[in-house]
């Protein structure tokens, strides 16, 4: 009631919820008369809250005052506005359920950082979804949604809408901006230390910031190809057609390669505009290349060069983990 008086949305309508890491709540469902009738069938001593009755807090106008009046409208309202909570709480689940299918589209594109998200993405969501999808964006992104508002939400959707060609909104604790390549949180603009060039060998390559790339050998039969297929970090390339030694390194003026199903050269720089990679992020991506060019743009596409063929019995399997 307290949310519903401040003008929250569906989230703030299911209200406090039985369990949630790491607090549980195993009374919040008992009526204070239960308590008090447990405790006095059991002669149990409690004490009383001096602020239980402050009629200055919010939280008690509407205990003391607000739900009786509801009580003699409808002497059971407590439970007809649980029930419509619990309803409530169903459907933002079933929402959420079903934005992981529409949130990837709008993550993908900038692969390399959680925190930046293509704007052509979101644009082409409806409106009604918009909203939504950004405020699940930021909750995965910062870990909470405290301190996003309705007006928050709505200033991101209209700069998305708009022709402006960028804007920034203050957010608590960051800044959001938009421009023509894309939707970042101010983290994701932040300079990073450059990728240095890193020899690989087979087995696994740690690099700077947490990440590693690992190179096995293994038999085309042993391969979880569902697994490999859904996994962006994961790649299978022909070792015969690789051309030693192995090298990760970030872009350099006049890259190109021929990307998997393609037959014709790319500037790697075309293959970023076409994927809506941010201009900013592109140096960020780390390319394996072997001494013939570029073998796999990680998080993106393999070279054509490279790939299985029927005749494939051994490949290389390729893993980048930690990757932000």
């Amino acid at each position: 009631l307290q949310r519903l008086a401040r003008g929250t949305g569906p989230a703030g309508l299911k209200g406090m919820l039985p369990v949630r890491p790491p607090y549980v709540r195993p009374l919040i469902a008992v009526r204070r008369a239960q308590v008090h009738a447990y405790a006095t069938a059991h002669a149990l001593q409690w004490r009383e809250d001096v602020t239980n009755r402050d009629l200055s807090l919010a939280r008690n106008r509407l205990r003391l005052r607000v739900l009786p009046e509801l009580a003699a409208i409808n002497p059971r309202a407590v439970e007809a506005i649980n029930r419509a909570a619990d309803l409530t709480a169903e459907l933002v689940q079933a929402l959420a359920d079903r934005l992981d299918g529409v949130i990837r589209p709008a993550a993908s594109p900038q692969g390399t950082h959680p925190t930046a998200w293509s704007r052509a993405a979101l644009r082409s969501l409806s409106s009604h979804l918009r909203p939504y999808v950004v405020r699940e964006l930021l909750l995965r992104a910062r870990g909470t949604a405290d301190g996003i508002t309705h007006k928050h939400i709505d200033q991101i959707c209209a700069l998305l809408e708009s022709d402006q060609g960028h804007g920034e909104i203050c957010l608590p604790g960051t800044r959001l901006i938009v421009d023509q390549d894309g939707v970042f949180l101010a983290d994701a603009l932040q300079a990073a230390e450059p990728l240095p060039e890193t020899p690989v060998a087979l087995g696994q390559t740690r690099l700077p910031g947490g990440a590693s790339l690992t190179v096995l050998p293994r038999s085309r039969n042993d391969i979880d190809w569902p697994g490999l297929a859904s996994d962006r970090w994961m790649e299978a390339v022909d070792p015969e057609q690789v051309r030693l030694p192995l090298l990760l390194r970030t872009r350099r003026p006049g890259d190109r390669f021929v990307p998997l199903g393609m037959h014709h050269a790319q500037k790697l720089k075309d293959f970023f505009i076409d994927r809506h990679v941010a201009h900013r992020l592109r140096d960020r991506i780390p390319l394996l290349c072997d001494s013939e060019g570029i073998v796999w743009v990680v998080g993106f596409r393999i070279a054509q060069r490279v790939r299985l063929t029927e005749d494939t019995q051994h490949v290389l399997l390729l893993k980048m983990e930690g990757m932000k």
